[in-house]
């Protein structure tokens, strides 16, 4: 799960280059840093949850190269701005922000009964919140996956983001967690026994959960509804 900065030069495809990064770090420009402790009390203050990390460590430019071709990293490594390798975060000297998104993974936002799209999503489009409250950038690395879960889960799920954000952190059951609260708020929409069954909430739990992947009925779902985004 790295972290990249996302005002870095690109090349003509949208891809971030060495020789780019290279200037745009010899321009003196890079994102702002914060301490980890003010991280911590963000994302606590939104999550409800520490994250729990076994250590944070900060490297020059070169260690950090090293290190990733070290833990198998080969492609573009240049580009990586901040890595989790078993529960321990590694940061680029001057990158320290983009240790954002891997910090709010650690404190609820991880795999749990949900697909890596919209764990990626809710975890981004958290990290993106929280960078805007904090003042600093924040990569952009999962577009499409932030802007499924803004449009199509969040408002679904309710109508406070950190409410969501907080209930999906704790969740043992992610897909569960948004197929309920969804179903909380619109379940009694749903009346058509022909579309649905004679058990309704069953059956659309079941759909909720399958459907919380990245669905087109899910989009279609949230139009139907004129649920505002």
């Amino acid at each position: 799960m790295a972290g990249y900065n996302p005002n870095q030069p690109r090349n003509e495809d949208g891809e971030w280059t060495i020789a780019g990064n290279s200037a745009w770090k010899a321009a003196g420009l890079r994102t702002q840093s914060i301490s980890r402790d003010a991280m911590f009390t963000a994302i606590k203050d939104a999550t409800g949850i520490n994250p729990s990390i076994e250590d944070y460590v900060v490297m020059s430019s070169e260690e950090f190269n090293e290190f990733l071709r070290q833990n198998g990293e080969t492609v573009e490594i240049d580009n990586i701005a901040a890595i989790n390798i078993n529960n321990r975060i590694y940061v680029r000297e001057g990158y320290e922000d983009s240790a954002l998104h891997e910090f709010i993974h650690s404190a609820g936002f991880m795999q749990q009964h949900i697909g890596d799209y919209v764990n990626e999503g809710m975890t981004q489009a958290l990290t993106e919140d929280l960078a805007k409250e904090l003042g600093i950038t924040t990569r952009s690395g999962y577009t499409q996956d932030v802007d499924f879960v803004n449009k199509y889960v969040i408002p679904l799920a309710g109508d406070n983001r950190m409410e969501v954000f907080r209930g999906y952190a704790t969740a043992t059951d992610k897909r569960l967690y948004l197929a309920k609260s969804i179903w909380e708020r619109h379940g009694h929409r749903f009346t058509d026994t022909t579309e649905w069954g004679t058990n309704i909430k069953e059956h659309f739990l079941k759909w909720a959960c399958d459907s919380t992947t990245c669905d087109q009925y899910l989009e279609y779902l949230v139009d139907e509804l004129k649920v505002t985004r």
